[in-house]
């Protein structure tokens, strides 16, 4: 082989290490800014997981106030009879105001006899 083939050889095979370690940096520089990018996804994701959470318990802890209040209200069956007594009182208030309203115009005609 002649010197020129081995430096034209030497220079070629030179280029392609260079052309090698450029491609080897670039893809591992690429590699380290997704992992970057990657990196903040996760830390966005683990923050507003941790949002969800605390949100998830405070409506666990709401619903519980909520369930405890509603094991005091009546059911639907002591309403109704709640209501049928208020309808008895009703009708018994009625007889009561018109006793009264007799009472009253009594005591205001012995008021002008004397």
């Amino acid at each position: 082989m002649e010197p020129a083939w081995i430096i034209a050889g030497v220079a070629l095979a030179s280029f392609a290490l260079s052309l090698a370690t450029f491609a080897y940096t670039w893809h591992s520089n690429k590699n380290r800014a997704q992992r970057g990018e990657i990196d903040a996804v996760y830390a966005r994701l683990n923050e507003e997981s941790g949002r969800r959470r605390d949100q998830a318990g405070e409506l666990r802890d709401r619903m519980t106030r909520v369930e405890t209040e509603m094991q005091h209200l009546p059911s639907a069956v002591a309403v109704a009879a709640m209501n049928g007594e208020l309808a008895s009182l009703a009708t018994t208030m009625k007889g009561m105001d018109v006793r009264m309203e007799r009472i009253e115009a009594y005591l205001m005609q012995e008021g002008k006899r004397k």
